[in-house]
């Protein structure tokens, strides 16, 4: 159960950085919300347990967008395209490019003001089994691919995948 599994990892990783931080996993509707630790702070961005998260316009959305089959995203894919009047191909690059990261960040694609950064976690079978997501305000959570709070999200989605039972290859 990928929620027990990602307990411990989640909560640290909230610990570590003060920050809000959530697992998501694919529901019929999309990208749904499932374990939630908000910062503990004055200020914290948090989402609700149960929310739909947008496929193309959130963090946690395009990161299920580049690791599940296309035929499971296609019909929600089309659907906001269509509002967004952009094409597929307009997105082919974004998902290649977080699976060449491992990890999404954005800075107020979702929500001005708050940057997201996500990565998922894989199940034994390499397939994708949840998206673990840091959200905070822009003011001071730096969404930095490559900063300290990205290389922190990384180690606890790998450790989680990990203990899904998943081995990386090569």
């Amino acid at each position: 159960d990928v929620l027990k599994i990602a307990a411990l990892p989640l909560s640290q990783l909230r610990d570590e950085l003060n920050e809000s931080c959530f697992v998501a996993v694919w529901g019929n509707q999309g990208a749904t919300v499932v374990s939630i630790e908000p910062a503990v702070r004055a200020v914290t961005v948090v989402t609700q347990i149960g929310s739909v998260l947008p496929l193309l316009t959130s963090s946690t959305g395009l990161v299920f967008a580049a690791y599940l089959p296309e035929r499971e995203t296609v019909e929600l894919r089309d659907r906001e395209l269509a509002a967004l009047q952009h094409s597929a191909a307009d997105y082919q690059a974004v998902l290649a490019g977080i699976r060449e990261r491992g990890l999404h960040h954005v800075h107020g694609l979702l929500m001005p003001g708050v940057d997201a950064l996500s990565a998922p976690v894989f199940n034994a079978m390499g397939q994708i089994a949840a998206v673990m997501t840091v959200v905070g305000p822009t003011s001071i959570f730096h969404a930095d691919e490559h900063g300290p709070a990205a290389q922190r999200l990384l180690a606890a989605a790998r450790e989680t995948s990990w203990r899904m039972g998943y081995t990386p290859a090569g």
